[in-house]
């Protein structure tokens, strides 16, 4: 039997910085709601980012249903529509989708300071040309998934020794290989929420990555205003590493300074 435990700590106000950031990737959202509806081939050639953005692809989807009573066609298509575009760069390690909705921009390692991941992404934003045909912002969110590897001389480690939340496992089955877990919390009552999810992934050479994948969302709607637009995330990032270092113990801090 796997239990679910969350250990609080004191939240701190000054965070030290991982010269080994374990960040594998990093995401800033967008939801909003235009003034008039627009069709997303609107986004299919932004000049502005066409040369650092080169490589363009067209996203879709798909709903299909299924028919039990049609022999010949027992699966159909039953609605194809164009999501928006995406935006890559030739190294893949930036992209952003953008469509009449939505906005997400994304950032791979290297990731070097949230002052450079934001502004490149609220660059990008801005150029998409969209700010003036905005009637509310629906939803903003950053999401960080980070990758700890963790060296120990044993089948398995012990989470307990790194990490303030984690799953306490029953003493009649001791050994595990691997494990899953997530949970909410709110904040700011639930205009603010947090999605946290946690796995250790199994390892054959005593190397066993942890991944801690957080999702910090402000669920207020809002007018658009680039001033709020960016003092809300600013503050997404406060929770983000309040929660993030809170849920490290120390000696895991000190592996990746």
């Amino acid at each position: 039997m796997l239990i679910f435990k969350v250990v609080s700590a004191t939240d701190k106000s000054v965070y030290p910085i991982l010269g080994k950031a374990p960040i594998i990737l990093a995401i800033l959202q967008i939801q909003f709601r235009l003034k008039k509806d627009i069709n997303n081939k609107t986004f299919s050639n932004l000049a502005s980012v066409r040369e650092k953005y080169p490589i363009i692809n067209e996203t879709n989807s798909a709903q299909f249903q299924i028919n039990p009573q049609d022999s010949k066609t027992p699966i159909s298509l039953k609605h194809f529509q164009n999501d928006g575009y995406s935006y890559t760069t030739k190294d893949g390690s930036k992209s952003f989708t953008i469509s009449k909705t939505t906005f997400t921009y994304q950032m791979r390692p290297p990731y070097v300071s949230w002052e450079d991941f934001s502004s490149e992404a609220l660059s990008i934003w801005r150029q998409c040309g969209i700010e003036e045909n905005i009637q509310v912002i629906i939803r903003q969110s950053i999401r960080y998934v980070n990758a700890f590897e963790i060296k120990e001389g044993k089948n398995t480690i012990e989470p307990s020794d790194y990490f303030n939340s984690y799953l306490v496992v029953s003493p009649k089955y001791p050994d595990y290989s691997r494990y899953m877990f997530q949970y909410t919390i709110p904040l700011e009552g639930y205009e603010t929420i947090a999605h946290i999810g946690t796995e250790i992934r199994e390892s054959l050479n005593s190397i066993f990555p942890f991944i801690f994948d957080l999702d910090v969302i402000s669920l207020k709607a809002m007018d658009y205003d680039n001033i709020k637009l960016k003092d809300t995330f600013n503050k997404l990032r406060l929770y983000k590493n309040s929660i993030f270092f809170n849920s490290l113990k120390e000696r895991t801090i000190n592996l990746f300074i």
